[in-house]
């Protein structure tokens, strides 16, 4: 008669699995925290150029510099320096970026992003 032994190695897979998949998950998250501060950067690096075109051509560049900051997804809580001098208008901003996603959040201080363009005045 064939005696039934247990296998030995029966359930290692599984074992193996729930030691691994919490290192897994929380390199998952911090990629995609990664590629959210990437996106804010790039549209931060979009508005402060847009920002700087339209002070380059109105009346008053502050003011135009800020409405469009303003009408961008980076323009709450985002420091604004608008500077004009030999012709040329520069916007300077500096944004606090939070980072609160799920687990890494925790562990990773807020980043501080910042972009300068700089445009003739046309006016």
């Amino acid at each position: 008669m064939a005696k039934s032994q247990a296998d030995p190695h029966r359930g290692q897979a599984a074992v193996e699995l729930a030691l691994v998949m919490p290192v897994v998950v929380v390199f998952m998250l911090l990629i995609l925290q990664v590629g959210l501060v990437v996106r804010e950067q790039i549209a931060l690096i979009h508005a402060c150029g847009a920002a700087a075109r339209a002070a380059s051509i109105a009346d008053s560049p502050d003011d135009a510099a800020h409405s469009v900051l303003d009408a961008s997804s980076v323009g709450d809580g985002a420091n604004i320096a608008v500077t004009t001098k030999d012709g040329m208008v520069t916007v300077d901003v500096v944004f606090n970026h939070p980072t609160d996603l799920a687990i890494v959040g925790f562990f990773l201080p807020d980043i501080t992003l910042r972009a300068s363009a700089t445009y003739q005045l046309q006016g």
